[in-house]
């Protein structure tokens, strides 16, 4: 199917009212179908690349350029709102509509072109709007959109879609080197997104040849520059090969062959097909099991052959229709097809497929309603206006349907705990879902139902680190220091490289006094990562218990390396320097100094930091003010009903009110170390 010259100009009419009502009709609908989606907070890996991420704040253009633009975009977000969920929605749900305008765009131009055009007739701008609005509020792209993360996905389907866009326009134009440059671009940009984007340039050339050109010659003698550029654009591929694999698209690689990625993607695809027409059970985290029987395969690989067939023979004998299919399938191959990924399922992978099944649906339901109309009503003027009438009530009654589901999802991402009992009552075998389950329970304060939750995840999978590392952290807030023990030697185990599972259990070996054991995985967690301040801090604190002044001097001098401004470390670090018994590592002047910066970090309003100051005051002879540093430490421990803090207070007030000097050794100030 190629391009009539004589139709070339009939392309490039430009926007109608019919035109404008129909993308101000996909913008509102999107606003509406997305306006709860603003209550979702921060879901799975939005806290390593968002809230846990070490963001640098807005540093200028370069930086926006040099960076892909969804970690920039992601950069701006928290330079202007920090991480206020809102902005990063409202700017998830921009680039959304943004990409349903361009899909209407490509759409209505297909349509308005050539054979296309002769053979949908006036109904091109209907059916291209019909299309977009059907991807724009499917329940299908809540995961690219409310998502905040998958930002990425949305993103680089925006930048796909403009290359196309710019790739039709070029072919309507007495210039069309005015959008090879924006094409070429937008191509470079989206290579540097998501790998996904490797097929764009396959995309625009079979585009091109099937609607645009009518040989490979004239489609190079024409558009040569654009598809030079386009070609070069893979080069951000190459540059950044690493983001090719498995690992560089986010996710750790699993330990499965090639063969069972493969054969485990005809029931994940057939799923996604399913979901397309049914999105009854949307999922975050599927849990896909890898598939070795027969019967998990076969079915699945027949179905998957057959539409794969179906797709090669309409290539042949109706190439338009050949090209939706090869769109579903050349924008699906990268995840779906032979690079292993941990996650055998993900929703987003559907974000641009989506338009295919949308395409062929709303197209398909055009002509077969058109055939059946044909032969039930001959008077064409009445076959056209019911035929208008009955599309826009289907079109209504579908779009109606899939928003009510959209908004019913977006629900899910309102709180961590709400989105994980989602993917548990959807697949009950899912241990990762139990494990952040345990841990949404565990943030809202209910360690009895995380340990519930962890002690589920690790009966589904013994050998999940993550679980009992999390469990034993629960345990041990409970008090159950052996039993947390147990569970942190076990994820040591299977995962002896996290310096935080030594810390855990450092901490609760700490808490059954068993020093020596406790300084050995401290010490192993600081080899595993120099920088873990809060195990020089603990470290520090069992010498400290030991009584071993220097060591705890020394750790808790590099704790406060790593976090200047932690009182808690340098409120004991006072207290060390100013209690201990050797002459030499005593200082009262360092000691007060360090004392009064935690009491003023914590608004003076901590007793226990106002305590260790006192006590430094009086070690250096300083009495008026120990006794007023503690009076006022004791007013505030009775305010808080710290009645044992309290009247420990008293009791040092009044020895120390005996006193006729202060009780400090030696009787001179000892110099500073």
């Amino acid at each position: 199917m190629t391009l009539d010259p004589n139709d070339a100009g009939k392309s490039q009419q430009r926007p109608s009212t019919r035109t404008i009502l129909a993308a101000t009709i996909l913008v509102l609908a999107g606003l509406v179908v997305y306006a709860n989606s603003f209550a979702g907070t921060f879901i799975y890996d939005d806290h390593c690349n968002i809230v846990n991420y070490p963001h640098n704040f807005w540093p200028g253009l370069w930086e926006f350029i040099r960076k892909p633009l969804w970690r920039s975009s992601v950069e701006l977000n928290y330079t202007l709102g920090g991480l206020d969920a809102r902005g990063y929605h409202s700017v998830n749900l921009t680039i959304h509509l943004l990409a349903a305008l361009t899909l209407f765009g490509i759409a209505r131009r297909t349509m308005l072109s050539g054979r296309v055009r002769r053979r949908l007739g006036a109904a091109g701008t209907p059916l291209a709007a019909a299309i977009a609005l059907i991807w724009l509020v499917h329940p299908l792209q809540t995961e690219s959109v409310t998502y905040i993360v998958q930002r990425r996905e949305s993103m680089m389907g925006l930048f796909y879609l403009l290359t196309l866009y710019c790739l039709i326009r070029s072919s309507s134009t007495r210039r069309p080197w005015v959008w090879f440059a924006p094409g070429i671009l937008s191509c470079a940009i989206g290579m540097n997104i998501k790998p996904v984007m490797m097929t764009a340039p396959v995309v625009a050339v079979i585009y091109d040849r099937i609607l645009l050109s009518k040989s490979f010659k004239e489609l190079l003698r024409r558009r040569w520059i654009l598809y030079l550029g386009l070609a070069i654009t893979w080069v951000v591929l190459f540059k950044h090969g690493h983001r090719m694999t498995s690992q560089g698209m986010g996710i750790p690689q699993m330990s499965m062959s090639v063969w069972d990625y493969l054969c485990s993607q005809f029931g994940v695809v057939t799923h996604y097909l399913r979901l397309s027409f049914f999105p009854d059970a949307l999922v975050l985290d599927y849990g896909w099991p890898v598939a070795r029987q027969p019967a998990q395969i076969v079915p699945y690989a027949i179905l998957i052959g057959v539409l794969v067939a179906l797709t090669l023979w309409a290539l042949w004998r109706y190439p338009a229709w050949g090209f939706v299919g090869t769109w579903f399938f050349l924008i699906l191959a990268p995840t779906s097809s032979i690079i292993t990924i941990d996650y055998l399922a993900f929703e987003h992978r559907m974000y641009l497929s989506l338009a295919a099944v949308a395409a062929l649906a709303v197209v398909g339901a055009y002509l077969l309603g058109g055939t059946l109309l044909g032969k039930l009503i001959s008077n064409e003027p009445v076959r056209r206006r019911l035929g208008g009438v009955l599309g826009i009530v289907l079109l209504a009654a579908c779009a109606a349907g899939l928003s009510a589901r959209t908004i019913l999802r977006n629900r899910d991402y309102h709180t961590r705990h709400r989105m994980w009992l989602s993917v548990i009552r959807h697949r009950p075998g899912n241990y990762r879902a139990y494990n952040n389950l345990g841990v949404a329970l565990a943030e809202n304060g209910d360690d009895t139902g995380a340990i519930a939750s962890y002690r589920r995840a690790v009966t589904l999978w013994p050998g999940y680190a993550d679980a009992h590392g999390n469990l034993a952290a629960a345990l041990a807030r409970q008090g159950a220091a052996e039993e947390a023990g147990n569970h942190y030697r076990e994820a040591i185990r299977i995962d002896p490289t996290c310096a935080g599972y030594h810390y855990g259990l450092g901490r609760a070996l700490a808490a059954q006094a068993k020093h020596p054991e406790a300084i050995e995985h401290f010490t192993k967690a600081i080899q595993l990562d120099p920088a873990h301040g809060a195990a020089q801090f603990q470290l520090a604190a069992v010498y400290s218990a030991k009584g071993e002044a220097g060591p705890a001097i020394q750790h808790y001098r590099r704790a406060l390396a790593i976090r200047r401004d932690w009182a808690e470390a340098l409120n004991n670090l006072a207290w060390v320097l100013a209690t201990v018994p050797d002459t030499k590592l005593r200082n009262c002047d360092e000691a007060i100094r360090l004392a009064q910066q935690a009491c003023k970090l914590t608004g003076e309003q901590e007793p226990r930091m106002l305590v260790t100051l006192g006590v430094a005051y009086k070690n250096d002879g300083q009495i008026d003010q120990s006794l007023a540093t503690l009076n006022r430490a004791r007013q505030i421990a009775k305010a808080r009903g710290q009645g044992k803090l309290a009247e420990q207070i008293r009791k040092e007030i009044e020895q120390l009110r005996k006193k006729k000097s202060p009780d400090r050794r030696p009787t001179t100030k000892p110099q500073p170390n």
